[in-house]
């Protein structure tokens, strides 16, 4: 299968692999999206994505080339300005935190 592989998926295959149609997610200002890795995926047009399982749907979130996600992970993607004054132009993109890793370094901090 192409995911153990390490390569993208296509929105047909993440498709069928979650058991729901994909939809991409909208950039728009304050857009949450939770939900567990399903796989990373590429559209026609050769832009990678992580496809989330969030209960409702699949939803396919931009993602750089180079970026990583551990199937099964729980991961929110939050559209926001990043805060950086060094910027003259402020633009607006994701932002990804993978709650399981931080929950496994919050867990080692208790210890």
């Amino acid at each position: 299968m192409k995911q153990r592989e390490m390569r993208p998926l296509t929105f047909a295959e993440a498709a069928r692999l979650g058991g729901k149609t994909v939809e991409k997610a909208r950039l728009e200002v304050a857009a949450l999206h939770r939900g567990r890795v399903v796989a990373t995926a590429t559209d026609e047009g050769g832009q990678h994505y992580v496809v989330l399982d969030t209960a409702r749907a699949l939803v396919a979130v931009p993602v750089g080339a180079q970026q990583r996600f551990v199937a099964g992970h729980e991961v929110r993607a939050i559209a926001e300005i990043p805060e950086s004054s060094a910027e003259r132009r402020r633009t607006l993109g994701w932002v990804f935190e993978d709650l399981e890793r931080e929950q496994k370094r919050d867990r080692g901090r208790e210890r």
